[in-house]
C-alpha cells in the first residue's frame, strides 16, 4: 500500500492561489482513493499537465466547457473525493477508470450545499497504439430559494501514437457536448477538436489543430498552427499561430522550463 499526495500554488497575477492539494492511498492497482482539491475527470485536453500541450490555447470545447464545469468553474479543479484504477486484459490491452464525487463549486471555494457533481472518465487503451475513452460529468446547484441549475454532458476521445520513419506521429481526437438547464430552459454547447503532430527531427516537432464550437449564439472555428523545439523533453520553445474564422490571426511564442 502507498499513500501519496500533493500540492501546487500559482504566484501570478495579484494574489498566489492554491491550484492543489490532495491525498492519494493506492489500496490496489485496480484500486486508489483521493481527496481534497484535484483535477476532475472531465475531458483529455484540459487533465493533462500544462507541460505537455502541444498547442498554447486549449480548443474552444476544452476553454469553454471542460474547464468551467461547477458552480465556479475554472482551472479543470474542485474539491472532493475519488476512486480510480488499471485493470489489465491480457498483457497489453488496459482498461483504466477514474470516478469522482465533488463539490461543484469550484476551485478554492467552500460547500454550501447539499448537491455533489458525478465526473467519470474511462479509457481502453493499448490496441493498436490507441487509447478510446469516455467521460460523463452531472451537477446540480441552487441558484435561488426558488430556482436549480443543473449541468449534464459527456464526452468521446481518441488518441494514436505510431512511429513515421522512427518518429512520433500523433493524432488526437475529442468531442463534447454538454446540456445546461435553469428553470425548465435548456441550453446546449457542443464541440471538438482535432489535431496532428509530428516529429521532423528528434527535437522538432510540429503539426496543425483544427477546433469547432456550437452554442445557441456562438460558432468559431479555428485553425492553429504549431512548432515546437525541445532542449529536453519538459524545455522547449513553442510557437503557435491560430488563425481563428472571425478574428485576427494571433502569434503565441511561449519558453518553457520545468523544474
Amino acid at each position: 500500500h502507498i499513500i501519496n499526495g500533493a500540492f501546487l500554488a500559482e504566484a501570478s497575477g495579484s494574489e498566489p492561489k492554491l491550484l492543489q492539494v490532495w491525498i492519494n492511498y493506492k489500496a490496489a492497482p485496480v484500486l486508489n482513493l483521493k481527496i481534497g482539491q484535484f483535477k476532475y475527470p472531465f475531458g483529455i485536453e484540459g487533465y493533462a499537465p500544462a507541460p505537455t500541450w502541444r498547442f498554447i490555447n486549449p480548443s474552444y470545447i476544452t476553454a469553454r466547457v471542460a474547464k468551467t464545469l461547477g458552480r465556479g468553474g475554472a482551472a479543470f479543479r474542485d474539491a472532493g473525493a475519488q476512486a480510480s484504477g488499471i485493470v489489465w486484459v491480457g498483457e497489453s490491452l488496459k482498461f483504466s477508470y477514474k470516478v469522482a464525487l465533488i463539490n461543484g463549486n469550484g476551485i478554492n471555494l467552500k460547500d454550501d450545499n447539499d448537491y455533489k457533481d458525478l465526473v467519470f472518465h474511462a479509457e481502453l487503451s493499448g490496441l493498436l497504439k490507441s487509447s478510446i475513452g469516455f467521460s460523463v460529468y452531472k451537477g446540480t446547484w441552487q441558484e435561488s430559494p426558488d430556482t436549480s441549475r443543473s449541468e449534464s454532458g459527456f464526452g468521446i476521445d481518441y488518441i494514436t501514437q505510431t512511429q513515421l520513419a522512427d518518429r512520433d506521429l500523433r493524432f488526437q481526437y475529442e468531442y463534447i457536448f454538454m446540456n445546461y438547464q435553469t428553470a425548465g430552459e435548456d441550453e446546449t454547447h457542443s464541440g471538438f477538436y482535432i489535431y496532428g503532430t509530428y516529429f521532423f527531427r528528434p527535437n522538432l516537432e510540429a503539426g496543425a489543430r483544427f477546433d469547432s464550437f456550437t452554442s445557441s449564439n456562438d460558432t468559431p472555428t479555428r485553425t492553429t498552427m504549431m512548432a515546437g523545439y525541445y532542449f529536453s523533453p519538459l524545455h522547449r520553445i513553442n510557437i503557435n499561430y491560430e488563425i481563428p474564422d472571425n478574428e485576427d490571426p494571433t502569434l503565441t511564442i511561449q519558453f518553457q522550463v520545468v523544474f
